[in-house]
């Protein structure tokens, strides 16, 4: 993020989403992104693993992405729901 507005688009990131994922291609990896990510926008990129977006006593906290290698069993998309009562 810079300054005090989020980047929701994965290839205004630092460094960008795209050509990290290039660069981590065929390795097991996680990368945490802003909650708001764009899901279209990463299978244009080609992702092809695990989307995991964590909430925190309702509010959306992170998404993060999982590598096809390091994914449960074939899962596109997960939700984590952390209570704090």
């Amino acid at each position: 993020r810079s300054g005090a507005r989020r980047r929701f688009d994965p290839r205004a990131y630092l460094p960008p989403l795209d050509e990290l994922l290039d660069a981590l291609r065929d390795r097991a990896y996680v990368v945490k992104c802003a909650p708001g990510i764009d899901f279209a926008v990463l299978e244009q990129l080609g992702f092809d693993g695990e989307i995991e977006v964590t909430s925190l006593a309702g509010s959306v906290r992170e998404a993060c992405l999982w590598s096809r290698r390091l994914s449960a069993g074939g899962e596109r998309r997960r939700a984590t729901v952390l209570d704090t009562g």
